[in-house]
């Protein structure tokens, strides 16, 4: 029977980056295998032709907490602020009762994704941000989408920065 880190070490080969990008992050970040079963799986097959694309992955992905993450949006959004040179924030931890999605604990900000799927009850958002702006932080939400599409916008959020008003 074939592991999981064996299988995406094979599937490394074949697949596109985004593939590739898409199945590590997710093998992670949903703990179906670890960094360290990647890595082990990744240096006994030095000669593998994935071997090489997957180190790759375990590189660029070494200083971001795939682990911590509840989405895929979420870990892109870690990497558009890497990617910015930003100090990554704390991710998925409690603030005032509830768990906030990036939490800057030093300059008092927090940045929510927001997915359909995850916020169907606005009114519970609005009890979330009245106790984190009760205990002192800047709040801000931004579209899961905007972490692919719209760097910007994300780095605004994390920066404790409204969105520009549409023309």
């Amino acid at each position: 029977m074939t592991t999981l880190p064996r299988a995406i070490l094979d599937l490394c080969m074949p697949t596109s980056f985004r593939q590739r990008d898409r199945m590590f992050r997710d093998a992670i970040r949903l703990r179906r295998t670890t960094r360290e079963e990647l890595k082990a799986i990744a240096d006994a097959h030095r000669g593998h032709r994935g071997a090489g694309r997957l180190r790759e992955l375990l590189g660029k992905y070494e200083a971001i907490p795939i682990e911590r993450t509840r989405s895929d949006a979420e870990v892109e959004g870690l990497v558009v602020l890497e990617r910015a040179g930003l100090e990554l924030p704390s991710v998925n931890v409690p603030v005032a009762g509830f768990e906030a999605d990036f939490v800057d604990f030093k300059n008092m900000r927090i940045l929510e994704l927001d997915g359909k799927q995850s916020h169907q009850f606005p009114e519970r958002d609005e009890e979330r941000n009245a106790a984190w702006r009760a205990a002192g932080f800047t709040v801000q939400r931004r579209p899961t989408d905007d972490a692919y599409d719209d760097e910007a916008s994300v780095l605004r959020g994390m920066a404790g920065e409204d969105e520009p008003e549409a023309a």
